[in-house]
């Protein structure tokens, strides 16, 4: 008998490495290099059949670092290599949900899960409805992959506290990649204003999609700072992480960014102080009503504000609210005088999903147009995560919008005042203040219809949602975090 040191690889395996290489050989010189990729994708498909908790976790670090081939000119919107993993991370689910039966139906009467699940049957009618429903429909299947992969097999992969830390770090170290590269490149060109628009490409396509995801993420990586357990050496890196994500948050420069997260210091606030929702409500309206009977008064101070954007932090900021002559500016504000029109002609059923870019035009005023303005569509849509819904989906569509934010903040109320786990109550309110950044940005942004904004944004609902049903003290819950039914196979 042979010794364990002494065994021979076995001829097949020479056999089969050699025929590899020689196929490699022959398609390199035929100018097809893609064969040495061909095990990387067996590994990953092997993973998404064995482990699919593992394998939305890989998603999830590499979705900071996926390509959009739109980009690239090629002429196709897919994100590479996320949304392909995405959809099959969504069809897996769907075949083990069919086949095995064992997920947890109480994650579907959830005051979230019914407002999401209202949100895409409305989404549904109304492709059917849509001037172009081979764009609604489209539309309409890319927010089923994210909903489907990051919220509903999400809350059952977050029944595990260990996977809720492995999906946000997983996510914070992919995009961390991301802000070293961008960082990098900005450096190569003096740290100038204009090349920050776009030195975060290809992995974000301009200074406000790369500005809204730090300016989400920050809440979290500044509460790890705080985490009691880590050692001082892991206290020492975490910090270092802290400022590199505080730096490549500042060279963002993205101004939509900086008053989303200012804000969401106030809403961690009203947390802190455990300041009474009705209380909340009764200062929103007092301030609605105080801000409709200045307004004419407060479009004339508007109009005097010349400050264009700056790389001065103070000028910066004051930028924001210059309607006069910042081009950025005057041209969301066409954007939603557009979608408002849209509105008006069809304000219960909208135009249909993802048809804003293609119908605004001819809802643009010729007084609302800058020099900046294009008819094609192709410098974003509506601008706004609101207004958006409100023109291709009419005002349930808002509404279902506005229910699945309004639902959020209850549960990660119920999550912060009631969670059993001292971490998993902090990861809550750190999740909920990264989704607040994003509410916010989405008064003048909007990033839902890409894997960028999407991942997190239902990744993070899902974790709020997950540690109120299955880690937090209320009636009639007396679940542990049970064992994955989405779980590998063997176990």
């Amino acid at each position: 008998m042979i010794p364990a040191g002494e065994r021979k690889i076995p001829v097949l395996f020479w056999l089969i490495l050699g025929l590899f290489g020689f196929a490699n050989a022959i398609l390199v010189w035929q100018e097809f290099f893609w064969l040495p990729a061909l095990p990387v994708l067996l590994g990953v498909l092997l993973l998404a059949v064995l482990s699919l908790d593992q394998f939305v976790i890989l998603i999830a670090f590499l979705t900071p670092l996926s390509v959009n081939l739109e980009d690239q000119g090629l002429g196709a919107a897919l994100s590479l290599p996320s949304e392909p993993m995405i959809i099959l991370a969504m069809i897996l689910f769907v075949i083990k949900f069919l086949m095995e039966g064992n997920y947890d139906s109480r994650i579907f009467r959830q005051p979230i899960s019914i407002a999401i699940i209202l949100q895409l049957c409305w989404m549904f009618f109304t492709s059917v409805t849509s001037d172009i429903p081979l764009v609604s429909f489209k539309f309409f299947a890319s927010r089923m992959w994210f909903v489907l992969t990051f919220f509903f097999l999400g809350a059952e992969i977050f029944r595990k506290k260990e996977n809720i830390f492995r999906f946000v770090w997983a996510h914070v170290f992919g995009l961390l990649c991301v802000i070293v590269y961008t960082t990098y490149v900005h450096w190569t060109w003096g740290f100038e204003k204009d090349p920050g628009h776009w030195v975060m490409d290809p992995f974000y396509h301009d200074h406000t999609a790369y500005g809204m995801i730090l300016a989400m993420f920050l809440p979290v990586v500044t509460g790890f700072t705080f985490f009691n357990r880590l050692s001082l050496f892991n206290k020492i890196l975490v910090l270092a992480l802290f400022v590199m994500y505080l730096v490549g948050f500042r060279l963002s420069n993205s101004r939509a960014a900086w008053l989303s997260l200012i804000l969401s210091v106030g809403v961690y606030l009203l947390f802190r102080l455990r300041i009474k929702w009705y209380l909340v409500v009764l200062a929103a309206v007092i301030g609605i009503g105080g801000f409709l009977s200045i307004q004419e008064q407060l479009l004339i101070s508007l109009n005097r504000n010349k400050q264009d954007s700056s790389e001065n932090l103070e000028e910066h900021v004051q930028s924001i609210s210059n309607i006069s002559t910042d081009a950025s500016n005057l041209e969301r504000i066409n954007r939603w005088n557009s979608a408002l029109g849209m509105f008006k002609e069809r304000p219960i059923l909208g135009f249909g999903p993802g048809t804003y870019k293609f119908e605004y035009a001819a809802f643009q005023r010729a007084k609302d147009k800058t020099v900046i303005t294009t008819n094609a569509g192709n410098r974003g849509t509506a601008h706004s995560e609101y207004l958006g819904p409100l023109a291709e989906q009419g005002v349930p569509g808002l509404l279902f919008f506005i229910g699945i934010i309004l639902t959020t903040i209850w549960t990660v109320g119920k999550v912060y005042y009631g969670a059993r786990d001292k971490e998993l109550r902090r990861m809550g309110i750190w999740l909920g203040l990264g989704l607040v950044t994003y509410w916010i940005h989405g008064l003048l942004n909007n990033f839902l219809e890409l894997d960028k904004g999407s991942v997190p944004y239902w990744g993070f609902t899902a974790i709020i949602m997950a540690i109120y049903l299955f880690h937090t003290d209320r009636k009639g819950n007396n679940s542990k975090p049970a064992e994955l039914p989405v779980k590998a196979a063997g176990e």
